[in-house]
């Protein structure tokens, strides 16, 4: 792989990637608050900077390929938001995180028998569908 499709794989993801640590950080505070039944401002504030990053990134995304980008976790994520997905106090920022759970892409992870590369490809050739305005096959 060379180094100009590493920087291009690093760009698709990053507004995935912030996504992923602002569910983190939700569930940081939700863990803390519910511990100590006090506010967790530190993590507040890194979550304010997070969701700040996060909105610029996704503008980005969104203007280079077309949609809003999905969290793009990677398994210990998948399984730390998995198993605290109930801590935030919030009933908004719980169902945030289960609804961007059910549709995050696993760093690692594909479809059986179908590669990373592969999935990356299906997923473009359905942008460039949705984009035309038809639900045919592209290949």
């Amino acid at each position: 792989m060379t180094d100009a499709v590493r920087e291009e794989m690093a760009r698709r993801i990053h507004a995935g990637r912030l996504r992923a640590q602002y569910l983190v950080d939700l569930v940081n505070i939700g863990l803390k608050e519910r511990e100590t039944g006090l506010s967790a401002e530190t993590e507040r504030l890194q979550l304010r900077q997070t969701t700040r990053e996060m909105s610029q990134a996704e503008v980005e995304h969104e203007r280079a390929y077309g949609g809003r980008s999905r969290v793009v976790l990677m398994p210990e994520e998948r399984d730390y938001l998995t198993r605290h997905k109930d801590a935030p106090v919030e009933t908004q920022a719980r169902d945030e995180i289960k609804r961007e759970l059910a549709q995050a892409y696993m760093i690692g992870e594909a479809r059986r028998g179908e590669s990373l590369e592969r999935a990356t490809e299906r997923q473009h050739e359905r942008t460039l569908e949705r984009d035309r305005g038809g639900f045919g096959f592209s290949r």
